[in-house]
């Protein structure tokens, strides 16, 4: 099932806070008080020197005497140090009437500092080391019973050093009360450590230290914590369809900027805001008429922190069903009588249900019967086996379901062409031997083409071509020039058939005809001609002609139709000393269509 969601409600959740990201830990496990304040003398307000000399750090209300002068350069009388190292980091030193520093030297190499509040996030140290630098190891403790070490912390000597937090904080000698102010000196220096990752999600409650190096005494002085974006809400899985809203809501506190993040299975990115996604920086991202290409996206929310802390919600996914789209559709179909036809679409998107309607207009839609001749009428092609002229003027549309939405094309409109039919039958022809035969057929329909045959028996026909013999065997009058006796009995027929794609199995054909030829059996039968005189005739060697035209060829044919000589005129004779005795028809050929019969005897 698609899901919906309430905008009113997903954003009524989308809340980000940036409080203060910095809180100042109260510690316990202090073991020394470093810090001469009040009245009286140095040695009795402070239990240890910050360094083998026996200096200590003084407060800005330390006075021997309660008429002496304030001392130029001291810690803050309320504890709070504003971080020269890292803007909008405070830390707060523990009060100066009691321990306020955890003290590592020669004899004593280990402590521990517990938290009382919960807080997660990266750690700032505050410390410095007296007589010399120190190396330590601090453990951070986490309330699931892990840990994680830092290693090689380095805290350099209380005066000269770098990175510091605060620095001309003056001190004060336990011996004497002398004060001492130098430029830029002491310092209290800040470390930071960073969590892992992994970590963030996990409750601080305390950090064990370890001096592992350097001759000098180190003092822990006090911790503060970036904390981490604490995230409320993590975003939920969305399944939209294709073209369909969706958001994706988180909230969190402690995050001062947020930015949404995508896996389109190329690894996580920074979302671009576009078109489609809106809100990138907010605690709502919104994706407008989204396309089936962000289907399977994940999407997690990254936060950061003031102090430059970041967390990740959880990476939920997108679903996108596609929705149906027609891509491809004819805009009409034509068939002819007894023929057959297909349409067919093509859709995008995944179809749970296809089918096929008719109507005579425009808005008198049915569903097509799954009967003869209609046959695919839940699929994407209709088939029609069998076209009858009924189906003329019909108009056919396909209609897609998908999960999302239904899809349907324009209106097909589609047309039965009538189909090639004679309207005159060829009739049958008698001619003189090398005489025309002329075949003529009338036809009606559309878009078609004219063939004969012809036949030796009647049974078995075969195309024709236009050569020397025939012409117009493509057209409706098939002529036959000097019909050779041979020709008689010859069956001939007329085909029509539709140029038409839908159509190419429909045609008509004529009835067959015969073509009779009149052999002459004598001289006299054969039509003779005046241009050439032929001599002597009856001939038993050489035939003799005399004519004003020139004539090029010469081809003579027995009373059978059969060609018994042909050769090219050389002078006015003809040699027919081979030819037995009968009667002979010679044909003169001269430029063009020009031709002579003429019948001889031969001796």
């Amino acid at each position: 099932m698609i899901k919906k969601l309430s905008l009113a409600a997903l954003l009524a959740s989308a809340a980000l806070s940036a409080n203060a990201t910095y809180y100042q830990i109260t510690l316990s496990g202090f073991n020394q008080d470093i810090v001469a304040n009040g009245v009286g003398n140095a040695s009795g307000s402070t239990s240890k020197a910050v360094d083998a000399a026996d200096w200590d750090f003084v407060s800005a209300d330390f006075k021997v005497n309660a008429g002496d002068a304030a001392p130029g350069g001291a810690l803050p009388a309320n504890g709070l140090i504003n971080s020269a190292a890292t803007a909008g980091v405070q830390y707060q030193l523990a009060n100066y009437t009691g321990n306020n520093a955890l003290q590592l030297d020669a004899s004593t190499t280990t402590g521990s500092l517990n938290f009382s509040a919960n807080h997660t996030g990266d750690l700032y140290v505050l410390g410095s080391t007296g007589s010399g630098t120190a190396d330590v190891t601090i453990t951070v403790k986490f309330s699931d019973g892990t840990t994680q070490a830092f290693t090689g912390v380095n805290f350099p000597d209380w005066y000269g050093g770098t990175g510091y937090a605060i620095q001309q904080i003056g001190r004060v000698n336990r011996t004497n009360n002398t004060l001492e102010n130098p430029a830029g000196d002491p310092r209290l220096y800040e470390r930071k450590l960073t969590l892992l990752q992994s970590n963030y999600s996990k409750t601080i409650t305390g950090v064990d230290v370890a001096k592992t190096g350097g001759s000098g005494v180190l003092n822990i002085m006090a911790i503060t914590i970036c904390q981490v974006p604490v995230v409320g809400v993590q975003p939920s899985p969305s399944t939209i369809c294709e073209t369909q809203n969706t958001f994706f809501v988180t909230s969190a506190t402690e995050a001062s900027s947020v930015r949404w993040q995508v896996d389109d299975g190329s690894g996580f990115a920074d979302v671009v805001g576009n078109s489609v996604n809106s809100g990138v920086s907010t605690g709502t991202l919104t994706l407008t008429n989204v396309p089936a290409s962000y289907n399977n996206n994940l999407y997690r929310c990254k936060m950061v922190s003031t102090c430059g802390a970041t967390v990740y919600t959880v990476a939920q996914r997108l679903s996108v069903t596609p929705a149906v789209f027609i891509t491809a559709q004819p805009a009409k179909d034509t068939s002819c009588v007894r023929g057959s036809a297909s349409i067919s679409i093509t859709n995008s998107g995944t179809a749970v249900n296809v089918k096929w309607q008719m109507a005579s207009t425009a808005n008198g839609f049915a569903d097509v019967p799954n009967v003869y001749p209609f046959s695919g009428v839940n699929s994407t092609r209709l088939d029609i086996a069998y076209t009858e002229d009924t189906l003329d003027g019909k108009i056919f549309r396909c209609i897609v379901d998908g999960t999302c939405n239904t899809a349907t094309t324009t209106p097909i409109q589609f047309t039965v062409l009538p189909s090639p039919e004679f309207t005159s039958q060829p009739a049958d022809v008698k001619v003189k031997a090398l005489g025309k035969a002329v075949f003529t057929a009338s036809a009606t329909g559309h878009n078609f083409n004219i063939y004969w045959q012809a036949s030796n028996d009647g049974v078995i026909f075969s195309n024709i071509n236009d050569n020397g013999i025939y012409t117009g065997t493509k057209t409706n009058t098939l002529t036959i020039a000097s019909v050779l006796p041979a020709s008689d009995g010859l069956t001939f027929r007329c085909i029509l058939k539709s140029n038409e794609t839908s159509c190419n199995t429909v045609r008509d054909t004529s009835d067959a005809v015969k073509l009779t030829i009149d052999i002459p059996t004598s001289v006299n039968d054969v039509e003779l001609n005046n241009d050439i005189t032929i001599y002597p005739n009856p001939a038993a060697d050489v035939l003799h002609f005399s004519t004003a035209t020139t004539y090029m060829q010469v081809a003579i044919y027995d009373l059978n139709g059969r060609l018994v000589l042909s050769q090219k005129l050389k002078g006015n004779n003809i040699s027919i000393s081979n030819l037995p005795a009968g009667v002979y028809a010679a044909v003169f050929m001269g430029e063009g269509d020009k031709k002579e019969r003429h019948q001889f005897i031969k001796q």
